[in-house]
This record gives C-alpha cells, structure tokens and sequence, in this order.
C-alpha cells in the first residue's frame, strides 16, 4: 500500500508585493488600476509581502483582505517586525527572511538610442535558489545572433504553450506565438518574432536580459517587473532589441 503522505523538493515561484507606505486607501487605489491590466496575468497568484515601511498588524491585517479582494493569494510575509511575525504566524503565513539576493542593481550601459518606458513594480520574483550573474550589455548586431555558453535550446513555442526553466539561460530557435508563456531564470535570446509572454530573470535575477527580434510580446518582465503590449514603446518592435531592468524601469534598446 501505497504511503498517504509524502514530501518532495520543488522549484516554486512567489509573487513578492513590496509595500512603501501605509495609506491602505492608497494602496487599494493601486491595486484596482494595476491589476485591471495584468488581472489575467496575477489572478490568484501567490504572493509574499515585503512591508519596506512601518506596519502595524491592523494595517497588515488590511492589506491581506485588500490582496485577497484583488483575488491574490497571500502565503507569507517578509519582514523582521517581531509584531508582524506574530501576526503572520497567527494567520498561518510563511515568514521569509529579508534577503540581499536579487536586490543589487547592475549598471547598464547608456546609449543613444535607448528608450526607457515606466515599469509595472508590483510583483517580483522570489526564489530560495535564485542566483545572479554580471553581463555585459554590448550593442550587438543581427549577424551577432546573442548565443550565450551554456544555454538551454527550446524550438518555437505554440500558442497555449507554457514553460519554465529557472536553472538556465534559454535560447529559442524560433518563436513565441501569442498565447504562448516562458520563464527563464536567467537570459532569453530569441531568433524568431515574439508575440506571447517573456519573463526573464524569473528566479530574481535583476541582471537578467531579453534579446529578440520583432518584439511585440503580450506581457515582458524581468525579475518580475513587468509591461504590457501597450505600454511597449513603438520604435522597438522592429528589428534586433534589448531589454533590461534598470532600479525599477524595463529599458529598450535598439541592436540594429
């Protein structure tokens, strides 16, 4: 007979939700018009709160039941607050340590012709196994197809396909359609057209970059800051581009 109960190890990502101030009727505001873009996209995601201000436990009280309204799921929370840990333990949440890991910001290289669009932070990746590595940020040209050593080799992803390598850079050889999804831990180089979901950098990584050609993607983020279709600028979806997470912002770059 077979055992009723058994443990495995597993590679899950968190949705982490930092919060820098305590005006609730604020932060309910930001949800609602946030998650009206990306609703899909978070819709009963689990998610950890990293309080970076003061909390009370009646304020994080709140904030759980305006998450949980805004259908996320809370599971943890990240502090060291001694009355927040207690809170948290009453409520069944996970308390995660404050960590250093993913937080440093690299120094991207300036161009002339690089566009900065605002990012989405509400969400960014967690991960106990994340890991961080320098890249250079060298403009590169068609003919310098980016191939990164050691980097996982995908085919084009179809329409409703999903998948998910947190341990790897990934190259895909061809493209992603519309409705397709991919998380990378580390760097996504793709040869082909993107019109589905890119997020790089999916274990934490803020050093992580994208480089495609015909970017036009539905959801792109790195580290879990992310942008809609929408809000992409227009003079990078054509031709070879680069995109990287500088403090809070995705930036575009334009390789040809």
């Amino acid at each position: 007979m077979s055992d009723a109960l058994e443990f495995k190890s597993s590679q899950l990502s968190l949705t982490l939700v930092r919060i820098h101030a305590s005006d609730m009727s604020a932060i309910g505001e930001l949800l609602s018009t946030k998650l009206a873009k990306a609703s899909k996209f978070l819709r009963g995601a689990p998610v950890v709160v990293d309080p970076l201000c003061g909390l009370s436990s009646v304020q994080l009280a709140q904030l759980l039941e305006l998450l949980r309204q805004h259908q996320l799921t809370p599971v943890g929370i990240r502090t060291k607050d001694a009355h927040l840990v207690d809170y948290a333990e009453m409520c069944g949440l996970a308390i995660f340590k404050p960590s250093a890991v993913g937080e440093k910001n690299s120094e991207a290289t300036t161009a002339t012709n690089t566009t900065e669009s605002p990012a989405v932070p509400v969400a960014e990746s967690v991960s106990d196994q994340s890991t961080q590595s320098n890249r250079s940020s060298g403009s590169l040209t068609e003919k310098e197809v980016p191939i990164v050593q050691k980097a996982l080799r995908i085919p084009s992803l179809r329409s409703g396909q999903f998948e998910k390598h947190l341990l790897n850079d990934v190259i895909v050889e061809g493209g992603i359609n519309s409705g397709a999804e991919l998380f990378v831990g580390g760097n996504i180089t793709v040869l082909g057209s993107v019109r589905g979901r890119l997020h790089a950098g999916a274990a934490g990584d803020r050093t992580a970059r994208i480089i495609a050609k015909n970017f036009n993607p539905e959801l792109v983020s790195i580290a879990g800051i992310f942008l809609l279709a929408d809000d992409i600028p227009q003079l990078v979806k054509q031709g070879w581009v680069e995109i990287y997470l500088e403090q809070n912002s995705l930036k575009f770059k334009t390789l040809d």
